[in-house]
């Protein structure tokens, strides 16, 4: 999602080191129980940064093996959750009307 690529271009160097290892580790096994989000973004996982507020926003397409990192996004009010549950209702309306990605 180019959105949340952005986002981790802006990420500084002392967030996304810890956060590149981490989602690094996931792939050898992406569904930790542990990471699961629930509610409207139930199939979503997430890696968080305890000390740094970070949270990064994932999901799974096991066929093969793709994680896509839907937002990264401190945790404050809520924010990187409410930005991917608008990016991925965005994508489930664009695959509905067949438009795809914009």
């Amino acid at each position: 999602m180019p959105e949340a690529l952005e986002e981790w271009h802006r990420l500084d160097g002392s967030v996304k080191a810890p956060l590149k290892k981490l989602l690094a580790k996931r792939l050898d096994n992406p569904h930790v129980p542990g990471g699961e989000l629930h509610g409207p973004l139930a199939g979503c996982y997430k890696i968080k940064l305890r000390q740094q507020g970070v949270r990064l926003v994932y999901s799974v397409e096991d066929d093969h093996l793709i994680v896509t990192v839907i937002a990264v996004d401190k945790r404050e009010d809520g924010a990187v959750y409410e930005s991917s549950l608008a990016r991925i209702s965005k994508l489930i309306s664009q695959l509905k009307t067949g438009r795809g990605e914009s």
